[in-house]
């Protein structure tokens, strides 16, 4: 492995000596849903998990992803973010830490449309990156 980067063997496939902490296997296909129809914080069990706001609460809700002095995420946590109702805000908590638009040096809260998708992931000690689809 150079400079953490894993390299390919010649059949395409990453040596299991090169994995390091990673899995060695995916064991599945889906992503498991946490359903909220409420305001609602992270726990460290949302962690590659996928927030859904379920069609039937088409109510405005504020979803915030806990702060790193609350809750410890590796760099590297992904959580997904699904909304099927009205408006949903992803929220990081003030002050404390950022969460910056995709492409951009843009930080603070997001709005997802209804019917959109966005995933966080934790970049540093203290910040998150998210994109998606009717994100804004």
């Amino acid at each position: 492995m150079a400079n953490g980067v894993a390299s390919l063997d010649p059949t395409g496939n990453v040596p299991a000596s090169q994995l390091g902490n990673a899995p060695s296997a995916v064991t599945t296909t889906q992503i498991p849903f946490n359903v909220q129809a409420g305001a609602y914080t992270t726990t460290s069990t949302d962690a590659g998990l996928c927030i859904f706001h379920p069609p039937t609460d088409n109510a405005q809700r504020r979803w915030t992803i806990a702060a790193s002095t609350s809750v410890v995420y590796l760099i590297g946590t992904a959580i997904t973010f699904i909304n099927q109702a009205s408006t949903v805000t992803i929220a990081m908590p003030i002050p404390g830490d950022l969460l910056f638009m995709a492409g951009t040096t843009t930080t603070g809260a997001r709005l997802m449309s209804t019917v959109s998708v966005a995933t966080a992931v934790k970049m540093t000690s203290n910040s998150w990156v998210i994109n998606g689809i009717g994100l804004s």
